[in-house]
């Protein structure tokens, strides 16, 4: 949101002429089943904040420690809509079989 409200017309404007430019430069224009994101994010798995006090109008920030495990997962979808399954990275030397056999994963 803070992005959002930050980021004057001007850029996003620039933005989707730049990309019209290089869908119509490129003859995609108009195939949104061939334009595609995606994004990544990460997942702390041993964080523990205890508690935080602060007023009411300030920002928390967190510190967090080099010795957190990290979950990351990857996520893509079309312009048209269609959606990649999700891609889990565990940082592992033998993943355990529960976490891995769920309903409508790839195998491994």
């Amino acid at each position: 949101m803070v992005r959002a409200k930050c980021t004057p017309a001007e850029v996003i404007e620039s933005y989707f002429s730049k990309l019209k430019k290089a869908t119509d430069a490129n003859n995609i224009s108009g195939k949104s089943q061939i334009l595609w994101n995606t994004d990544e994010t990460g997942l702390m798995m041993e964080r523990n904040h205890g508690k935080i006090v602060c007023m009411k109008d300030q920002t928390v920030y967190s510190v967090t420690s080099a010795r957190d495990t990290n979950v990351m997962i990857i996520a893509g979808g079309s312009a048209s809509g269609i959606r990649l399954p999700r891609f889990y990275i565990f940082p592992c030397q033998r993943c355990r079989d529960d976490i891995l056999h769920v309903d409508g994963s790839f195998p491994g």
